[in-house]
């Protein structure tokens, strides 16, 4: 798997990983954004970075009635986010 740092290192990517590897569930860019510390548009665009790079998937749900986008991590991106879990967790001690 090849996962560039130059995406790795974008504002909110880290952030985005955390989020998808703790809820474990699809979520909206609206969940997304207010999850983050980063604007709804860098969470746009930082998803579709990530689904470009085959680490997220985008599919359609019903969230209050409404279609709406949702984002889960593929298994390309369990694994860079597993990988991310591990470095904080040593990093942090815990």
């Amino acid at each position: 798997m090849d996962v560039s740092e130059d995406l790795l290192g974008k504002t909110g990517v880290l952030e985005l990983f955390r989020q998808f590897k703790q809820t474990n569930e699809p979520q909206s860019t609206d969940m997304l954004t207010e999850s983050v510390s980063v604007s709804s548009s860098t969470v746009r665009n930082r998803l579709q970075e990530l689904v470009d790079a085959n680490l997220v998937a985008e599919d359609a749900d019903l969230i209050d009635d409404r279609p709406t986008r949702v984002y889960h991590l593929t298994e390309s991106g369990e694994t860079v986010a597993e990988t991310l879990q591990t470095l904080d967790e040593a990093i942090s001690g815990d």
